[in-house]
């Protein structure tokens, strides 16, 4: 869920996979998480972040070869 690269669409994701919202908030900690019993949606939210962390890589290589190229 600290993947960089998780995206509004990302939160969403997880949102609708576990059927309440769930988004990033000031001052949100890990026992906030552990109280929302997300651990039992852990092999999706693991999914939607490796996607996002894959989807970021992809993004900064894309911008780091068009930057080499200007």
């Amino acid at each position: 869920m600290r993947t960089e690269g998780m995206k509004p669409r990302h939160w969403q994701q997880i949102t609708d996979a576990v059927k309440f919202e769930v988004e990033p908030k000031e001052g949100m900690t890990f026992q906030n998480l552990i109280d929302m019993d997300l651990f039992k949606h852990r092999e999706v939210i693991c999914e939607i972040g490796e996607r996002a962390g894959k989807e970021y890589n992809i993004e900064t290589s894309m911008k780091k070869m068009k930057d080499d190229w200007t």
